[in-house]
């Protein structure tokens, strides 16, 4: 009775180890339920190798949100994801260290987006960041300004 109760048990832990997924070299796991973004606060967070971070959050036709990242030990990057059709419109990596990243976005219809956190480059250990988002209600040039600085360097770092 006692082997037989070990059997079960092995058996059954064999089973739920065998059905955990390690995320492999390279290999980004999106987190289950995206958090809702809060705006105008530090978040300060830790991911894991292989892990990301979402954030929902919903714009007016002619908001924009302007976010904000700081790496604290790792190179991470910055995917603003448009939720209906799951299109990344804008990514910032500008660099291959610990510095800032940022993404300025205006919308042209109601939706609802997502901020995705990850690693830009495969890391061990757990990265850290701090994150600061704001909602821009009216949009003035300096933030459509901002917006084209962003796309020039996306696009310089693609062609060096």
């Amino acid at each position: 009775m006692k082997r037989a109760f070990t059997i079960v048990c092995v058996s059954v832990l064999g089973s739920l180890l065998g059905s955990v997924a390690l995320p492999t070299s390279g290999q980004t796991v999106k987190s289950p339920d995206p958090r809702s973004l809060q705006f105008n606060k530090n978040i300060e967070r830790q991911l894991g190798t292989g892990e990301s971070h979402d954030y929902r959050f919903s714009l007016r036709q002619g908001q924009g949100v302007s976010v904000e990242l700081e790496e604290l030990n790792a190179n991470l990057e910055i995917d603003l994801i448009q939720v209906a059709d799951t299109k990344t419109l804008a990514t910032s990596d500008i660099g291959a260290g610990f510095e800032r990243e940022s993404v300025t976005f205006v919308s042209d219809r109601n939706n609802d987006y997502l901020i995705r956190i990850k690693e830009a480059e495969n890391e061990s250990g757990y990265a850290q960041y701090r994150l600061k988002a704001k909602r821009i209600d009216s949009p003035q040039e300096k933030e459509h300004l901002r917006i084209d600085a962003e796309r020039l360097m996306s696009a310089a770092r693609e062609v060096s």
